[in-house]
C-alpha cells in the first residue's frame, strides 16, 4: 500500500495520476491545472508533449483502453485557470547558475532552478524568447508559445540572448557561476 500508483511509478516527472484524473472527473480543471504547474516549470510544454506512459502502465489498459492522460493534461491547461501572484517570499539562494544552450531540458532546467530561487542566467543563441520557445518546443501551436513564452518572461531567468559558446563564454561562466 506505500508503493505509488502504477501510472504514477510509469510517469518521469511523478505527476500523481490518481490525484489529476479524479480533479478532472470532477470537473475542478483549475485544481487539476495546479496539479500540472506544481511538477513542471512550463506545463503547458509538458501538456503538448507528453507521451503519456502512465496511460499503458495504467491498470484499466488491461480491460480495455486506459485513460488518455495527454488529452486530459490538455484539457486542464486550456480551460483551468493558472494560478495567480508569485507566491510565498522566496530569499535566494546564495549560488549562481549558469545555464547554456536551448533545448527543451536546458529550459526545463532554467525554470526549476529559478523556482527553486537560485540566481539563474540562460545563455541562448536564439534572438529572442519567442525563437527560442519555438526552437525548444516546437509541437506548440501558437497560443501555446506565446503563453509559454510569457511565462519564461515572467520567470526570474536572466535571459542572455545572442550567446555563442565559445572559450570566453566558458571561461566567464567558470569564473563567475557556482553552478
Amino acid at each position: 500500500y506505500d508503493e505509488p500508483a502504477f501510472c504514477t511509478a510509469a510517469c518521469p516527472l511523478k505527476l500523481d495520476g490518481r490525484a489529476f484524473v479524479g480533479k478532472m472527473q470532477a470537473g475542478d480543471f483549475t485544481a487539476a491545472r495546479a496539479v500540472l504547474e506544481r511538477i513542471a516549470p512550463f506545463p503547458i510544454i509538458l501538456a503538448g508533449g507528453c507521451e503519456s506512459p502512465c496511460s499503458a502502465a495504467c491498470r484499466l489498459s488491461e480491460v480495455g483502453e486506459g485513460i488518455d492522460m495527454s488529452a486530459l493534461e490538455r484539457a486542464a491547461m486550456k480551460y483551468g485557470t493558472p494560478k495567480g501572484g508569485r507566491g510565498m517570499f522566496k530569499i535566494k539562494k546564495s549560488k549562481k547558475a549558469a545555464i547554456i544552450g536551448a533545448d527543451l531540458f536546458s529550459l526545463a532546467l532554467a525554470g526549476e532552478l529559478a523556482a527553486k530561487s537560485y540566481p539563474v542566467t540562460f545563455f541562448v543563441k536564439e534572438e529572442d524568447a519567442a525563437v527560442l520557445m519555438v526552437h525548444c518546443a516546437p509541437f506548440l501551436d501558437k497560443e501555446a508559445l506565446k503563453a509559454e513564452t510569457d511565462r519564461l518572461c515572467g520567470m526570474d531567468i536572466d535571459l542572455k540572448f545572442g550567446s555563442t559558446l565559445d572559450k570566453e563564454l566558458y571561461r566567464q561562466a567558470k569564473e563567475t557561476y557556482d553552478i
